[in-house]
């Protein structure tokens, strides 16, 4: 058996996957912020791989995992959903791509594995989340703005973070606002494995897949961790929280400010 890893050099296409060794592999550009596009690009690689017979899936976007979501599109889709929908359901139905692609994660038939190094902010940070095991291929820096926004996080909500995270790094992101720094000289719950490159990664995932569990088990593990029920109740909290004209006065703020 072979373990070759997908290629360093990340397609121009938005979003491509690779088969190798039984473990698909989504890749994309991690410096590239998200978007409309990205999020229904990545529901749709999702459901085109997760009918293949493999052990697994990772999420790679290259020596840098994701930088967050683009401000501007998202003050955008903000904008459009309250002027076809009324400002209640503004912030629910702008963040639909996103939670369509997190509700895919959850229902997903095998383990999902995010590949992480560099940049890991905001939407990407709530994408790793929800992933099933989290590898990292180099130091990474952690980030959670949504609340500076006026917002909670909505794709991988707090009870979730906790989970992930650990409740002490869950409040120092979401409270304090700090990036925080994560590498393989200390212990953190959030990476179950630090490996020395991608190609260390395949050949974990090589050696341990065949004994992941599967469908229903997987399910009802991640029910478990309240990846399903939370979702629809934080995008309303948000909607509760924020108008759509608070919320995107608070993205040029922000934006502002970096």
């Amino acid at each position: 058996m072979t373990t070759s890893a997908p290629a360093a050099r990340i397609s121009p296409d938005l979003i491509t996957s690779e088969i190798r060794d039984r473990i698909a592999w989504i890749l994309f550009d991690g410096t590239r912020a998200f978007d409309g596009a990205f999020w229904s690009g990545l529901s749709a690689e999702l459901h085109k791989v997760g009918v293949l017979d493999i052990d697994c899936m990772a999420l790679y976007g290259g020596t840098n995992f994701a930088v967050g979501n683009n401000l501007a599109w998202l003050s955008a889709a903000v904008g459009r959903a309250a002027r076809r929908s009324g400002p209640d359901a503004a912030l629910v139905e702008a963040s639909g791509s996103m939670r369509e692609a997190a509700r895919t994660l959850n229902n997903y038939p095998v383990v999902t594995v995010a590949v992480l190094a560099g940049d890991v902010i905001g939407a990407g940070a709530e994408l790793a989340a929800l992933t099933d095991l989290r590898a990292a291929t180099g130091p990474l820096v952690l980030a959670l703005p949504e609340p500076q926004l006026g917002v909670v996080p909505d794709i991988a909500p707090p009870a979730l973070l906790e989970t992930v995270l650990g409740a002490s790094l869950t409040r120092r992101l979401l409270v304090s606002g700090e990036s925080v720094p994560l590498d393989s000289t200390e212990a953190d719950a959030f990476i179950d494995h630090w490996c020395d490159g991608v190609q260390a990664v395949q050949i974990e995932l090589c050696e341990r897949s065949s004994c992941f569990p599967r469908d229903a088990v997987l399910r009802a593990l991640r029910r478990a961790a309240w990846r399903n029920d939370q979702l629809a109740s934080a995008a309303a909290m948000n909607a509760e929280l924020i108008g759509p004209a608070g919320f995107r006065a608070s993205l040029e703020r922000y934006a502002e400010s970096k």
